[in-house]
């Protein structure tokens, strides 16, 4: 009877050893498999911004296309004294990425990086705070009234319903 006990003592006791022991190896597998993939990630990053510094660094001249009417990518810098010619077009799409918004109208698309803040009535919301992905398609429909740029710094987008879209002008592309 006595070596019964034993055995069950070093059965349960070599369980308990190769669970710890499976703990401690599956942990440092882990952590050795995530310094890996965070190594291969950093560099995959500094070898696309080295690709696209050497892009930058020999900028050539755009072809140009035989399409006179396709769309063409515009961008409006803060020297920029003109604002595109947005009156009377109607905000078809609302598109959220990860980098900004991007609008269509009415064939126009017009790509907001930053914080826009949406002003209907009372109510002020920046993106991308609670509620102002619902503002922004509540815009859906609505055509544009004008378009004012009071300063060098921002755009002020009216809509028909009264409600306004300001954005800073240089985290503004128009396509």
């Amino acid at each position: 009877m006595q070596g019964l006990w034993y055995f069950f003592g070093i059965v349960v006791a070599a369980g308990i050893f190769a669970g710890i022991a499976g703990l401690g190896i599956g942990y440092i597998g882990g952590v050795l498999w995530e310094q890996l993939h965070r190594h291969r990630r950093d560099e995959k990053l500094k070898a696309k911004a080295q690709a696209e510094s050497n892009f930058n660094s020999g900028i050539t001249a755009p072809a140009v296309s035989d399409n006179v009417n396709a769309p063409r990518l515009q961008l409006v810098s803060l020297d920029s004294p003109e604002v595109p010619d947005m009156n009377g077009r109607t905000l078809t799409s609302v598109r959220f990425h990860t980098g900004g918004i991007q609008l269509e109208l009415s064939g126009m698309r017009i790509d907001v990086r930053g914080n826009p803040l949406i002003i209907s009535g009372l109510q002020r919301i920046r993106f991308p705070d609670p509620g102002s992905r619902d503002a922004l398609c509540s815009l859906i429909g609505d055509r544009i009234d004008a378009v004012r740029a009071p300063s060098a710094e921002r755009i002020e987008i009216h809509f028909a319903s009264g409600s306004e879209l300001v954005m800073p002008r240089s985290t503004m592309a128009v396509a």
